[in-house]
This record gives structure tokens, sequence and C-alpha cells, in this order.
């Protein structure tokens, strides 16, 4: 057991361990005169303040100030800034620590320790725009580099096998889609259990790992996100080169996607040979575990535990038309869509949906609507264009998946009757996703929608529902003519009598009495126009 001695001085010249400057930091928490419990508090407010700071439980920091644990740089900025240590004194604490991150130990090329890895340097997908803008903290929690991790199912025999790689290597794959959560899993689990001290090397060939196969390292981790580019990649892998490196003891963990897995996992390839027989074997000689793209009942159960205290943990459990976990990787997508679209028609189209939506409009909008509204959106010189291209040009960005399966703009298909591949687009209509519409709407909440919105809803819409809820929307925002026309419909195609009220009241606050004494005759709540009251005498008497 390594006995340490309190380094008061500023003198840190002598470190040259970990321990030694373990030593160091424990006499300036001594001079601070802060328990560990109070170091705990002040973190906790650092952190919600986002990057660069980190919570710091007790026990994380006593291993850390006992020598027990490799310090990552989070913790150090952390510890520093909580402790209140000198500017002058921080920076010699700061250059020993980059000493010994550079000095201990003879690691593969190019590789970093694993206590420097961050997620987006490992390939964990940008956070989810908070309400306060992208990636700015508000009121509510999750306001770190990334949402608060929810705890899968698989992640205990994850760290199982992690755990045993720790003693004997091990090579680990998680089968999953697009965004389903795998990279985020293997970064919580191999910053959870592997030491900082250890590397990290990050291959981007082949060749890089055949070079390790050569040369290898102890107390090394073999990140492999994408695994399937390395697959019938030149110089090719071989199962033995896998085998080698996991007996050298180090740690395999990766990713692949499920149509790469499937077909190097088939047996019948006619004419052409088992061209995947290497590949096959690989994944053979793998711990695979399966991630699902959707949570299960314990990890929405464990979602919902956490959304109190996580802005957008919450906001991604409340959209319904995509997955949790798409749901936080591609909205940083869907946001720069449409902040900088790659046309403006891309945009026009997405702010018309969301825009709808705002509006109360809950059914999809077919293409003719959208082609209708979108003109509100473009300027004069973008509306030169024929408006026939102005969909063709939107949708080919809006509608085109991302991170899987997730889009911008979700379409709805027909009802099968279509009998041309151009009937078949025209009767598919679209609506914005959820996620983005709640982003517009709040980017856009003092903005009312354009001219052409309105009458394109007021003229295409066919749902009483919808129609009651945009003769709302168009009152609120004294947008009487439209108000008039949705109110109009529901009067003329849906007999309601209570819009037919509302149409006469409106019209005669603009002095339209004939007009309103017109819909009063047809309307089934003032059927006494047609017959005039009678006077006690039986002579007609005034209403």
């Amino acid at each position: 057991m390594t006995t340490l001695s309190a380094a008061d001085s500023g003198d840190l010249s002598t470190v040259r361990s970990w321990s030694d400057l373990a030593a160091h930091l424990q006499g300036i928490q001594k001079r601070s005169g802060l328990s560990l419990g109070d170091i705990q508090r002040a973190a906790k407010k650092l952190a919600a303040s986002g990057s660069p700071y980190c919570e710091l439980p007790t026990s994380t920091v006593s291993d850390a100030l006992n020598g027990r644990r490799t310090i990552r740089n989070d913790l150090l900025g952390t510890l520093l800034e909580v402790l209140e240590v000198p500017s002058e004194e921080r920076q010699k604490v700061r250059r020993a620590w980059q000493r010994l991150s550079t000095s201990v130990g003879q690691g593969p090329a190019l590789a970093g320790h694993v206590a420097e890895a961050t997620g987006r340097d490992l390939g964990v997908h940008p956070a989810i725009p908070l309400a306060g803008g992208f990636g700015r903290p508000t009121t509510g929690g999750g306001s770190g580099e990334f949402p608060r991790y929810v705890e899968r199912d698989f992640d205990q025999m994850l760290r199982e096998m992690i755990k045993k790689g720790l003693q004997e290597g091990v090579f680990v794959l998680l089968l999953g889609g697009s965004s389903c959560g795998k990279t985020r899993s293997l970064f919580e689990a191999v910053r959870a259990l592997v030491p900082g001290s250890w590397w990290l090397a990050q291959p981007t060939t082949t060749q890089e790992i055949r070079d390790l196969v050569q040369v290898p390292t102890e107390d090394t981790v073999l990140w492999l996100d994408d695994f399937h580019q390395f697959l019938g990649a030149d110089p090719p892998l071989r199962q033995a080169d896998f085998k080698a490196l996991r007996k050298a003891g180090m740690i395999i963990v990766g990713t692949v996607w499920p149509v790469h897995y499937h077909s190097r996992r088939q047996l019948d390839y006619g004419d052409t040979g088992d061209i995947y027989a290497e590949d096959r074997k690989i994944l053979e000689a793998s711990e695979l575990i399966p991630v699902s793209a959707q949570l299960s009942e314990g990890e929405l159960r464990r979602a919902r535990a956490l959304a109190p205290t996580d802005q957008r943990v919450a906001t991604a459990l409340s959209m319904v038309d995509t997955g949790f976990t798409q749901v936080l990787a591609a909205a940083p997508d869907l946001v720069h869509l449409w902040e900088v679209p790659p046309t403006p028609y891309c945009q026009a189209a997405i702010s018309s949906a969301a825009d709808a939506r705002r509006l109360g409009v809950r059914v999809s909008l077919s293409t003719d609507t959208l082609a209708t509204a979108m003109a509100g959106y473009l300027t004069r010189s973008q509306r030169a264009s024929p408006a026939r291209t102005w969909l063709e040009r939107a949708l080919a960005h809006a509608a085109s998946p991302r991170h899987g399966e997730v889009t911008a703009l979700i379409p709805d298909g027909d009802d099968g009757s279509a009998e041309t591949f151009d009937d078949h687009r025209a009767a598919v209509s679209y609506r914005a996703a959820d996620y983005l519409t709640e982003y517009i709407g709040r980017a856009r909440r003092t903005i009312c929608p354009p001219e052409s919105l309105w009458q394109a809803l007021a003229r295409d819409l066919r749902g009483a529902e919808d129609l009651r809820r945009l003769a709302g929307a168009a009152l609120a925002r004294m947008r009487y003519t439209y108000a008039e026309r949705a109110l109009s419909r529901l009067h003329d195609e849906h007999d309601d009598s209570a819009a037919s009220a509302e149409l006469i009241a409106l019209l005669r606050r603009q002095d339209r009495l004939d007009e309103a004494l017109e819909v009063a005759d047809v309307s089934p709540t003032c059927r006494w126009r047609r017959s005039p009251p009678t006077s006690s005498d039986g002579t007609a008497g005034m209403p």
C-alpha cells in the first residue's frame, strides 16, 4: 500500500506518479478546510452550469485524494475550482497533471487515456437542444454535455463482460439500429469500470488494427464504434487478429448495425461463394448484446424517474412519433435542418407543417395544402421557381430519414387506391415531427403564420374538430377573415350550431347585419327566424 505524504508546498517538480499528485491535492484540501460533503455540494452547483465541470461524489473525491483512481481532466478542473486554488498554483498543478498524462506508460500510437476520452470523441450524438437554446442550460436540470443516462436492461450483462475483460480481455459488440443508444451505453460502461490510466485506441483503418496486433499493449481499450465499416476493408481483418488482441488482455468494444450483421451471417451466396466467411468468423468470436430501438417498460420507468431533474429526458419522453433514444440523438440534426436549411423550400415546408400544428391542426397536410402554404414563407425571388418544384426540393431533405427513421416531415401513406406513382405521391400527406413542432413553436411563439397558411388551411381542412381549432386560433390572433371562413364551413358543411352562433356574433360585430340574419335564418339554433313569435292577440311580434 502506498503511503502518502501531504505536499502542501507549491513545488510540484517532485510529482512523478498519480499518488504524488493525489498527495498534493490532499494537502490543498486540508488547507481549504472543506469536508468531502462540502466539496460534493459545491461541485453539484458547478455541474449545473454545464461542461467542463462535473459532480464529485464523496467516494470519487476520496479515491482521487488517496491515490486510488486516475484523476480525469474534468475531475481535476472541478476540484481546483471548488477548492478555490489560486491561479498560479492551479497552473502548476495542471502542468504536473499534463506531464503525468503523457509520460506514464507507453501506449499504442495515437492513443489517449480513458480518463480523457469524451462522449463526443467516441461518437455519442450531441445533446438534444434545451428550451433556452441549443446546448444552453435552463431551469429544470440536465444541463451537462449529455442528458442523464437512463440505465438500460442490458447494462448489467455489458458491465459484467467489461469487468471480466479487465482481467482476461474481452470482445463485445452491441447490435442495434441507428440511434438506439448503443454508443452511449458503451461510453458509460467503460467510463464507470475501466481505470482512467488505461489507454484508449480509436482506429480509423484496418491497418491501424493490424498494427496493434503486431505490438499489442496491456491496459488498453480498443474502441470500434460502427464496427461494420472495418468489415471487408483493405487490408482485411481476420478472426485471429481479435483472438490475439483479446489474449493480450485488451478490452475490445464496438457497435454494429443489424443490416450489416445479418448480411454477413447468411450462408447462401450463390455463384459468388462465401465472400463473408472471415467476417462471419470475426462476428462469431464476439460477445454479442442486442439493443432494442424502443425502451422496455423497466427502462421507461427509469427514464420517468429522471425526467423531473432533466428537461431533455422529459422532452424525449413526451414525443410520441419517435422513439426515446432517436429523439435524443436526432433532435440536433432536425433543428439544424430547420435553422440552417439546405434550401429555403425545405425550411418553408417544415415551418408550414409546424405552424399548422401550432394552430391546432392535428391531421397531416396534403401536398397541395403544403405547396399553397409554403408561398408565404418564401421571398419573391424564391417564388419565381415553378410552384410544382417547391415541395419536391423541400421533401428531398425534410422527408429524408436521419439517425434511423427520424424525419422532419413524417409521411402518412395513401389508402392504397393510387394507380400510378405520381398518384401515390400526391396521396401522401405530411406532418411535422413532435420535437421539431415544439422547438419551432417556442422559436416562433410571437410570430403569426403568413396569410398563405391560413388560406390553405381554411380551404382544405375537412374535419370539424380541426376547423373549430383553426377558427379559435384565428379569433385569438384577430385574423377574422379566416375565422369567418372556418366558421362558415362548419355552419355549411357540418351543421354546427355553436359555430353558427359564433359566426353570427362575428358578423354583427362588423355591422354585417344582413349576412348575420341570413345565417340565422338557416341555423338550427335560430328557428324562430323562420316562424316569428306571436303576441298575445295572435299577431306577429318583434323579436
